[in-house]
């Protein structure tokens, strides 16, 4: 078993016994911008170090929020948070990577499973996902592009067709 499997294994039995259902797909997201801001903010302070700036200039983090049903301004959704399926909801929480694993902190919101649309987009580095919900509840969030985000997403289209 690899290592990442392993991880999300286990990050799925933190959920599964925070939500008491079982989780059928489970990874980690970012909010949208979030890895375009972290390489912007690299470009920014080499190109600073190199010319011996004393001034950091830094970049604006993105902020995410979900929408809820009544197109109004949902949780605001930290940099990173897990993202969950469940037999009745798509859930997403708060996490923290400790030296022997993860911790789930708390749930910050979900959109019911019923209706639930996918979108999918390659931008780049990162693929970007969007969830809504026919009441007007609405998701975004990106992961980076590697071999398991093509699976997370291929799993979540499969789950939710």
């Amino acid at each position: 078993m690899a290592w990442g499997d392993r991880f999300y294994e286990k990050l799925g039995e933190n959920v599964e016994r925070r939500v008491r259902e079982p989780v059928e797909v489970i990874g980690v997201g970012s909010r949208c911008g979030a890895m375009r801001a972290l390489i912007g903010g690299e470009l920014l302070r080499g190109a600073e170090t190199l010319m011996a700036s004393p001034v950091v200039a830094g970049t604006r983090a993105p902020s995410g929020r979900m929408r809820t049903d009544d197109g109004g301004r949902g949780v605001r959704l930290p940099m990173s948070f897990v993202v969950a399926l469940t037999p009745t909801a798509l859930r997403v929480f708060k996490w923290r990577k400790t030296w022997f694993g993860s911790k789930v902190i708390k749930e910050l919101g979900a959109l019911p499973r019923e209706g639930l649309q996918l979108s999918v987009d390659d931008r780049g580095a990162v693929k970007r996902f969007r969830l809504e919900h026919p009441g007007g509840a609405m998701l975004a969030f990106e992961m980076t592009r590697v071999k398991f985000t093509t699976r997370f997403a291929d799993q979540l289209a499969a789950a939710l067709a």
